[in-house]
């Protein structure tokens, strides 16, 4: 039962988001003639101490000035108990700008976090699992989901974290090497080969040490 309400929550936000996004469409539609859209997936073995723990799936959707981003991540590994954490999120872009975004993470059959952020023409809304609201002011042009594409534009480039729900200011460690801390000291190092991330570093929840390897990196037009 709690897997299907889990899977209806993130069939309602992604229809939200649907929805949001064929308004902006429409609204833009007179300024450019329709493209036919492109996507790009890359998909990464996920390590915890060597030993594979599960996948993460990211997908990217460009279509006319839209961009669309969607990742499924799906993990088992032990911490004193036996941990199972799904998390899913959809972004999207529009003019390069972040318009909205949903982060559902699931641990062990529970619903940990739920977080949406929504772009209401002059300030960010943020609002986490208990409805606490938080705005942010100014424009978002990078999140951690556009990092799998694109690494950071330093030092002007501030990175909404979806599931954390605040802003990070990555610092470059090395060539195409990039370092995010956050508040409660978690930590991620991006390292960039051709543009996109083929290898993240991170320190987790319980110290959990986390490694993402591109395993694939394909093209749809």
């Amino acid at each position: 039962m709690q897997d299907i309400q889990f899977y209806e929550i993130a069939l309602k936000n992604l229809l939200f988001l649907l929805l949001l996004n064929s308004v902006v469409l429409h609204g833009r539609s007179s300024e450019s003639a329709e493209q036919t859209p492109t996507s790009r997936t890359l998909v990464y073995a996920v390590y915890k101490d060597g030993d594979s723990i599960g996948s993460l799936k990211v997908q990217q959707i460009i279509k006319d000035t839209m961009t669309y981003y969607q990742s499924h991540l799906d993990t088992r590994f032990r911490v004193v108990i036996s941990v199972t954490m799904r998390q899913q999120v959809n972004v999207t872009y529009g003019k390069n700008q972040l318009i909205s975004a949903v982060c559902i993470r699931k641990v062990n059959d529970n619903i940990s976090v739920f977080n949406r952020i929504f772009w209401n023409g002059k300030n960010y809304i943020l609002t986490n699992k208990e409805k606490k609201e938080t705005i942010v002011r100014g424009m978002i042009r990078s999140s951690m989901v556009s990092m799998y594409f694109t690494p950071p534009v330093l030092p002007d480039t501030a990175v909404m974290a979806e599931s954390f729900l605040e802003l990070t200011a990555p610092v470059q460690t090395g060539p195409s090497k990039y370092l995010t801390t956050y508040k409660d000291g978690n930590t991620a190092v991006h390292t960039y080969s051709g543009g996109r991330c083929v290898l993240i570093n991170a320190t987790a929840d319980w110290g959990v040490k986390l490694k993402f390897v591109l395993v694939s990196d394909s093209d749809n037009k």
